[in-house]
């Protein structure tokens, strides 16, 4: 088997792809198994635990050295951490209260967003057919939506919601990282996001005066919410 696809090949890159996919898929699923927590509470909590998981990586490799060097540009990653809090809360938001399906492929959305803002930020392109692409896909989305009626108090609607904007403001991540490129290595970006960018959830929960319980945890919970960050780290 190893012969016929040896390490080189795509078809690895293939199977990590759809591996990655499968266990991004689950979030939609761990979180509706935690309903002790409100969307502040998952999306701080499965971050700060995602950092410990990555941290012990780091300290056993030996790559910490790496991770204080980038320290230099903080201010880059200051930002950068508060721009993924900003997604991952109503991300959160529409896990808890939509389909489970309709918030993932809604969260799923971001190309379509980066088409029309690329070329005001990127100064991209933008194709006659991939506008018609776009816009045909937005209409899909909206039929969906319209299925179960257009009421803003229907709480799949505002999940519905809530996914779609998870997925504007992760552009707005995409193209701050595209015009600032840093070099660094993945687990050096996954450290300032997961560790600084679950303290902002935790600020952002303060300031807006949202709890981040809503009930005592059982067991479970806290084991749904561990495999949740374990999951994320690894993807």
């Amino acid at each position: 088997f190893f012969m016929i696809f040896p390490r080189s090949s795509s078809f690895w890159g293939v199977v990590l792809a759809l591996l990655a996919g499968l266990m991004w898929a689950t979030n939609a699923i761990f979180v509706k198994l935690i309903p002790e927590m409100t969307a502040f509470g998952i999306a701080a909590g499965r971050m700060l635990l995602g950092f410990l998981v990555l941290l012990l990586w780091i300290m056993v490799s030996g790559r910490f050295p790496m991770v204080l060097e980038s320290t230099r540009r903080w201010r880059f990653w200051l930002v950068l951490s508060f721009l993924i809090s900003l997604h991952w809360l109503p991300a959160m938001e529409a896990y808890r209260t939509t389909l489970a399906a309709n918030a993932q492929m809604f969260n799923n959305t971001t190309a379509l967003f980066l088409l029309f803002l690329g070329p005001f930020f990127l100064k991209e392109r933008l194709a006659v057919l991939d506008l018609g692409l776009a816009l045909l896909t937005f209409s899909g989305m909206g039929l969906m939506m319209a299925g179960r009626g257009f009421s803003f108090d229907h709480a799949y609607l505002r999940g519905d919601f809530f996914a779609i904007l998870a997925s504007l403001l992760f552009s707005f991540y995409t193209i701050y990282v595209r015009r600032h490129h840093d070099k660094a290595p993945f687990y050096v970006m996954m450290f300032w996001l997961f560790g600084v960018g679950g303290l902002w959830m935790l600020v952002e929960s303060w300031i807006f005066g949202m709890p981040l319980f809503l009930a005592p945890m059982c067991t479970a919970s806290w084991g749904f919410l561990a495999v949740m960050a374990v999951l994320g780290t690894v993807v």
